[in-house]
């Protein structure tokens, strides 16, 4: 048997049968790393702690127990009360809280409708409280969007029947042992449908704002522009892109006798120079980081806009060509470079 420290330091003078691999927490110990395997990744003896981060990410993690914040640590610090054989011990209580909330749910769901008067305000609070269960189940379930309906059905009714009850504090505090129960369960089930249906919005929102940039961003270097970013300053570009993208711009004025508006000169040679940098880093024929954009080239065009090329798809590792491909997008969408590099840093894409 291997007896060990809290955090699992082996203490082989006090063992027996040392040479079993089996350690810490019934781990696998490696002889050459000293290593204990925890299935979802290695813990360190030695460090008392594990050598990646919990697998979960953040989603583990609660600022109502800041030891979770900490993604490397052993059961939160506290090796004497927990152990965590498969080194998801975090992502396994916030597991278990949610189906906590459900039976909680579940329960107060019950007593309310136990408790209801046979009134409209009691029927209300039946039906917010039956939903708000369901609520918690779906969500629980990861069916986020079906919760999301079902708490605004309990949110809506519960509402109701606060209103046509007339329930507040004093009526719940002059009420009787089944009126105050009643009155929870409606309150309780209001809260809860309100809470599933901020959720569900705030993720929705959250979704749908990284969607924007990634299919915009190509390489995405700028992840949140409400921070504070250091934008690329075009200055670092290859001297062979920059000849290609004021090549380029000469070819658009002789093509069509209207450059864009004053991209020769200067000022706007060098908007299209920051466009390019921040963009794909000046990298001619550069694909996107994300596997799932077709971003492509010096100006990271998406696949509808690969016709503004000379030669459509086929521009691509000419650097000139790629090159007048984004003066005629920015030409067509922001008629000035100004505009095309006030929208990028606003919005992280242009």
């Amino acid at each position: 048997m291997q007896t060990t420290l809290p955090f699992g330091t082996a203490l082989n003078a006090e063992s027996t049968n040392a040479t079993n691999k089996n350690r810490f927490t019934s781990y696998d110990r490696s002889t050459r790393t000293g290593l204990d395997y925890a299935v979802n990744r290695s813990y360190d003896s030695k460090q008392g702690r594990f050598t990646q981060v919990d697998p979960i990410g953040m989603g583990a993690s609660s600022l109502f127990a800041p030891q979770t914040l900490n993604l490397y640590t052993y059961c939160g610090n506290d090796p004497i009360n927990h152990t965590d054989p498969s080194g998801l011990f975090w992502g396994f209580l916030k597991s278990l809280f949610k189906w906590v909330i459900v039976a909680i749910a579940v329960i107060v769901a019950v007593l309310t409708i136990i408790a209801a008067p046979v009134t409209i305000a009691g029927i209300l609070g039946e039906i917010s409280a039956a939903a708000n269960a369901a609520s918690q189940i779906a969500n629980a379930a990861g069916f986020k969007k079906i919760g999301a309906i079902f708490g605004l059905i309990a949110a809506v009714t519960g509402f109701g029947s606060i209103i046509k009850g007339k329930i507040s504090f004093q009526h719940f505090l002059e009420g009787s042992a089944q009126q105050k129960a009643f009155d929870s369960g409606v309150w309780f089930a209001t809260l809860g449908g309100v809470g599933a249906v901020s959720n569900f919005a705030q993720t929705k929102a959250k979704k749908k704002s990284e969607k924007k940039k990634e299919e915009g961003l190509g390489t995405l270097f700028c992840y949140d522009h409400k921070t504070k970013v250091l934008f690329k300053s075009g200055n670092l570009l290859p001297e062979d892109t920059k000849n290609a993208i004021i090549e380029a711009g000469r070819k658009e004025h002789l093509l069509t006798g209207n450059p864009l508006p004053n991209a020769i000169d200067n000022g706007p040679t060098n908007d299209l120079f920051w466009i390019a940098e921040n963009e794909s880093e000046g990298i001619v024929n550069k694909r996107s980081n994300n596997p799932r954009s077709t971003a492509r080239g010096l100006f990271q065009l998406l696949k509808p806009n690969y016709g503004v090329n000379p030669n459509g798809e086929d521009s691509f590792g000419n650097g000139v060509e790629e090159a007048q491909g984004g003066i005629r997008y920015i030409r067509s969408r922001y008629r000035t470079t100004e505009r095309a590099v006030a929208f990028w840093k606003a919005n992280c894409h242009y």
